[in-house]
């Protein structure tokens, strides 16, 4: 247990394997390998955060936050950019990351969600699973995921950017076109059953034939390719 606050050297290296690191105040070091649990009311600030079947109920500070195994983050981060190069990060709570990061998912990576999350960028080919919530993205730049996003929740596309979208999607809830442009990859990557809103000033551009359950154009279809 850390009480107070900058008990560690700034440049320390911080190797959690097991058992449990509490912060009573904010702490900077140079970097976290988190395998344990990482609590308190504090915040940990460093340059890297790398969570190996790591739990984080306390909070983090700006930097690259990457994980691996079952982890877990129930307080807050405000790292700048997310890997999940395999295993499953849970964001137990809505808004878990605050700073919108860059987020690339691996092939064996997951992110789960269990409240409203804001991407900066989402690419890779890996897996969200939305449970009922809703995913914004796009506020960071163009983006490709050509995964799998499930769960009865809804996408939303923000900002300016084009974010390309491929695979086969699953989710059964709401997909919001902001701003910007929502650019299919190939044919039927949109959900059958799902529900599709196009804002004025936003795009959907189609790279193949696609159908969906219900679309609200307010905004601009495009593409070579129909939609039904």
């Amino acid at each position: 247990t850390l009480t107070g606050n900058e008990r560690l050297a700034n440049t320390a290296a911080v190797n959690v394997t097991s058992g449990s690191l509490t912060l009573g105040g904010t702490e900077t070091v140079g970097t976290l390998a988190l395998s344990g649990l990482l609590d308190g009311s504090g915040t940990l600030v460093a340059s890297s955060y790398a969570l190996d079947s790591g739990t984080v109920t306390a909070n983090l500070g700006g930097g690259s936050l990457s994980s691996t195994g079952t982890s877990s983050l129930s307080g807050t981060a405000a790292a700048d950019t997310l890997a999940v190069n395999g295993g499953t990060l849970t964001l137990a709570g809505a808004d878990r990351l605050t700073a919108a990061p860059v987020t690339t998912l691996a092939a064996t990576g997951t992110l789960a969600l269990q409240g409203a999350q804001t991407l900066g960028s989402l690419a890779g080919t890996g897996n969200v699973t939305l449970g009922t919530f809703t995913l914004t993205t796009g506020s960071a730049g163009n983006s490709s995921f050509s995964g799998s996003i499930g769960g009865t929740g809804g996408l939303t596309k923000a900002g300016g950017s084009t974010f390309t979208l491929g695979g086969s999607q699953a989710y059964t809830g709401l997909t919001t076109v902001q701003a910007g442009t929502l650019l299919t990859s190939g044919a039927n990557v949109l959900p059958d059953a799902g529900t599709v809103s196009v804002v004025n000033g936003a795009t959907l551009s189609l790279g193949g034939n696609d159908s969906v359950a219900t679309l609200t154009l307010g905004g601009t279809l495009a593409g070579a390719s129909t939609l039904t």
